[in-house]
């Protein structure tokens, strides 16, 4: 609710002041307006009727008026008008006050309806562009899921997670660093690094940062790499700035970090984070597919040559021959190089030693 005071020739500064601090208490004579929704008109400002009755007097306030300001039904408002002057009731003059109310409550209309069509668009322009980054995001995704769906032996399907994950984030290199057993992080896949590989070394969990984002399993932000420490200097050496890590989990345990970094400042956002992190649980998952995949062909390989060793050892009594043709099965299958010693003579060799 507002209040307007007329003030042509005499100053009326205490009665706007506490015009202004008044309530819309009914037993005020705003307040009763806006209760009833009925236009009031005192001739007389008595204490009884109006509050502000003291103050109205000594600063020459002789009668007054109060008029409902409503909008589509609603009580938006009052309006209030006073004069030095005592003013019986004038009903040609109350029609008007009452259609100035009218129009007030109009242009409010109005302008509440011009409000609620900006807040609309508004409104259209926050859901289009979040349909769009939505679209968009489900479009990188897309990209890295086409990747981590193929059956490929780990070590190319690590490289080729990488590539799909520049293209979808801008980023000028990208680097994956697996958990090993010695419980350091080791890289297993760059891309953009591949010069600087050669002083790459183990990262501890909780040291520098790729070990913090393992150890805390929070992804990191960074818009200036400058001030992070770091255990490797290779980034540095790239000529990275600005970079976004988050942990790889699987199965509720952290098996590696993949980060992705930019030679500009500040280039990634929270969006940029969000969006890693999702590419992350498919990668994170990508991975341990492929690793149980190997570690079964793995198991199928040693089982199947422990069949085919056996059959052999059991189909001749010819020590040497055996032998021979046992070494000669193991090369194929784990082994570039064998040889088979009985006591200080060798009976068996295959393949070509490395020196």
């Amino acid at each position: 609710y507002q209040r307007c005071v007329t003030d042509t020739v005499l100053s009326f500064d205490g009665f706007v002041a506490m015009t202004e601090r008044a309530s819309l208490s009914p037993a005020l004579l705003p307040g009763r307006v806006a209760q009833t929704g009925k236009p009031e008109w005192l001739v007389e400002l008595e204490p009884e009727r109006f509050a502000r009755a003291s103050v109205a007097a000594a600063e020459g306030l002789v009668s007054g008026a109060a008029f409902p300001v409503a909008v589509e039904g609603d009580m938006a408002g009052v309006l209030e008008a006073f004069s030095s002057t005592r003013q019986p009731r004038d009903r040609a003059l109350e029609r008007t006050l009452a259609g100035v109310g009218a129009q007030i409550g109009q242009f409010l209309r109005r302008k509440r309806a011009e409000e609620e069509r900006q807040q609309l668009l508004v409104r259209e322009r926050q859901a289009r562009a979040e349909a769009e980054a939505a679209a968009s995001t489900l479009r990188k995704l897309g990209r890295v899921s086409e990747v981590a769906l193929e059956h490929l032996p780990l070590n190319d399907l690590l490289n080729a997670l990488l590539s799909r994950l520049v293209e979808v984030l801008e980023a000028d290199s990208a680097s994956i660093l697996l958990l090993g057993e010695d419980g350091q992080l080791h890289v297993r896949a760059t891309v953009g690094l591949e010069r600087e590989l050669a002083s790459e070394v183990a990262v501890p969990l909780g040291a520098g940062l790729a070990g913090r984002v393992a150890a805390t399993r929070k992804p990191m932000l960074v818009p200036d790499l400058s001030q992070v420490e770091l255990v490797s200097p290779v980034l540095r050496d790239r000529g990275i700035n600005s970079l976004v890590a988050i942990p790889l989990v699987a199965e509720d345990r952290v098996i590696g970090v993949v980060h992705a970094g930019s030679e500009a400042y500040a280039q990634f956002t929270e969006e940029d984070a969000r969006l890693l992190e999702l590419i992350g649980d498919r990668i994170a998952l990508a991975i341990n597919q492929a690793a149980l995949f190997e570690a079964e062909q793995l198991a199928q390989d040693r089982l199947q040559f422990l069949g085919e060793a056996s059959t052999l050892l059991a189909s001749s009594l010819d020590v040497e021959a055996t032998l021979r043709r046992v070494a000669q099965l193991a090369v194929p299958h784990f082994a570039d190089w064998c040889t088979v010693e009985l006591g200080d003579t060798r009976v068996a060799i295959a393949g070509t030693p490395h020196e």
